[in-house]
């Protein structure tokens, strides 16, 4: 009996947990882009064009998303330039939620920033100890190589929702935008995702790069934690 009265206690509580949608003067992007200045000299040309697009993405789609884009680019996208910029919104009273968007170069359980190559799990352990970190981290969207072995420390690090390549990603070209169209749209994590994991893109990318020599490739990106959110839902800590 006493289990049952605690067990109704608990599924109250957690009912009651519901927070108020947050609209776009209560959400702040942290985009982060520095994919030239690591790049294999001999395809530094590619990069530079493929970070020049993310740039493009971050002001025509992310931006009108969002109250404050915080956008940390090239001798900007330090380790530290991003502690400081994520701290500086979890402080900032007017933002609820904080989403992050990742464009540096990654490999298993690391991202190279402007600066250093880093593990994502000391990078969770910065996050997770900012006080409020919690209350406002929401979503983190990768286009890093390997990134789907960084979900789970994102996750860890208070992010609600995250997504990554399972292998080098190529694919980018397609899946930025048409995740942030989706996203930016209303629809769910999960489903704006999909949109970006749109099976013939991933072939098209996958095999151009193959006949560049490149291996390792797998740009399907895999989503973990809470891939029911919105660009509108409200963090739950």
């Amino acid at each position: 009996m006493k289990n049952l009265i605690l067990g109704f206690i608990v599924t109250t509580l957690l009912s009651g947990m519901a927070v108020a949608a947050v609209e776009r003067d209560g959400r702040v992007a942290v985009v982060v882009v520095d994919l030239a200045t690591h790049a294999p000299q001999e395809r530094r040309f590619f990069y530079e064009w493929v970070e020049a697009a993310a740039l493009a993405e971050t002001k025509n789609r992310i931006k009108p998303l969002y109250r404050k884009v915080v956008l940390l680019h090239s001798s900007d996208a330090t380790v530290r330039g991003f502690y400081a910029a994520i701290s500086a919104e979890v402080i900032d009273p007017d933002t609820k939620a904080i989403d992050t968007y990742i464009n540096l170069h990654g490999s298993p359980g690391t991202l190279s920033f402007f600066d250093a190559t880093v593990s994502v799990k000391d990078i969770r352990a910065v996050l997770s100890t900012m006080k409020g970190s919690g209350g406002k981290l929401r979503a983190l969207n990768s286009t890093a190589c390997y990134g789907a072995s960084h979900t789970g420390d994102w996750l860890g690090a208070g992010y609600k929702v995250a997504s990554g390549s399972r292998k080098v990603n190529t694919n980018g070209a397609h899946d930025f935008p048409a995740f942030l169209k989706a996203w930016g749209g209303g629809e769910t994590y999960m489903q704006a995702q999909d949109k970006g994991n749109d099976d013939r893109w991933i072939k098209f990318y996958d095999n151009m790069a193959a006949k560049w020599g490149i291996n390792d490739i797998d740009s399907y990106k895999v989503v973990e934690g809470k891939s029911d959110y919105t660009i509108s839902t409200g963090v739950i800590p």
